[in-house]
């Protein structure tokens, strides 16, 4: 079926009589600009929650209405709900030691900075810049991995291995969002869930990413780093991140089942000052998954060839083009 229009009316039309449109995305720089993102909002919502929610956090209720003195997170009551900081009904805590994570984890991770009023609402905001950057580098990538399958570098198997992880880890990415609908010190159960969610979506994103660069033997000629060291270092940072990521995931999933972090989580561990062995796991994971991918990808971004992706409408035929090219026809047939 051909579609026909209206001759062109104006003189930009000309400028682009193939009716195409390319975009340009440095793959890479997406994935930059996607943890900018997300440290982004969590700068923002520690600077919110030190300025404003510590202080009212502390202050506690200033309710006289015993019914609604422990309305959102005043709402700890030792006597009916055993906690260990013996917090009464509608009585201020200290958010560095008393949050409700630190009482269910046994640490207060990074989603403590958006628990409360008025961080939530404010770094919900701002959140989208985060998820959307994601959602759009895990498309981009999945459209690299293709690419480089076509050309060989790839195996079957990862390139199938990607068809499936490429559309859910941008579903669990987008679940991500549902810390900012079950509140922590209601459904702590629910909203990590949603954290889960977001620590399956960058685990894939960082191994799926360092996978590829041994598969593909990634190195730039014009770097210092040699092919062989980056292989080394790849299998270095998997050794470590899947141990880490394995008892980290497990024992979200038990806060997730249980409502409360596991027991070997809240252990203090003596040779690092006391922390708890699960604030050590969170920390490191995060430095693996969330810290040095960033950095992987600022270095990758600085050598990469941008993507190239080209948009096209079926040909169009203008009206009288038909009748214009007969005539020309016709008039060579009498002459």
């Amino acid at each position: 079926m051909t579609i026909i229009c209206a001759a062109p009316k104006y003189a930009r039309a000309a400028t682009n009589a193939e009716g195409t449109f390319k975009l340009t995305f440095p793959v890479e720089k997406v994935r930059v600009i996607m943890y900018i993102c997300f440290w982004g909002f969590v700068f923002v919502a520690k600077a919110i929650t030190r300025v404003i929610v510590v202080p009212m956090l502390r202050e506690g209720s200033n309710e006289t209405d015993i019914e609604r003195r422990g309305c959102g997170p005043f709402n700890r009551n030792f006597e009916t709900k055993p906690n260990p900081f013996n917090l009464s009904y509608g009585e201020g805590f200290d958010y560095d030691t008393e949050s409700h994570l630190q009482q269910e984890f046994g640490f207060s991770n990074v989603c403590t900075s958006w628990d409360y009023t008025p961080a939530r609402e404010i770094v919900a905001i701002i959140f989208p810049f985060f998820e959307y950057s994601m959602v759009l580098y895990i498309f981009l990538n999945g459209v690299m991995i293709f690419i480089a399958f076509g050309r060989g570098q790839l195996p079957v198997w990862y390139k199938r291995l990607s068809y499936v992880l490429t559309p859910l880890t941008i579903f669990l990415a987008i679940c991500f969002r549902h810390i900012f609908v079950n509140i922590a010190y209601e459904q702590v159960s629910m909203h990590t869930l949603g954290f889960l969610c977001l620590q399956f979506a960058i685990v894939i994103t960082a191994i799926m990413n360092v996978v590829y660069i041994l598969l593909t033997s990634e190195h730039y000629s014009c770097n210092t780093i040699s092919e062989g060291t980056i292989r080394y270092l790849a299998k270095i940072y998997l050794a470590l991140n899947l141990p880490i990521t394995a008892v980290k995931i497990y024992a979200t999933c038990i806060i997730v089942a249980t409502n409360t972090g596991p027991k070997f989580y809240k252990h203090p561990v003596s040779m690092f000052g006391g922390i708890v062995f699960g604030r050590l796991v969170d920390l490191a994971w995060m430095s693996l998954n969330a810290l040095l991918p960033a950095f992987l990808a600022l270095w990758r971004s600085k050598h990469e060839d941008p993507l190239t992706i080209e948009f096209s409408l079926p040909k169009c035929t203008f009206r009288g083009e038909d009748d214009a090219e007969l005539s020309t026809e016709t008039t060579r047939l009498v002459d």
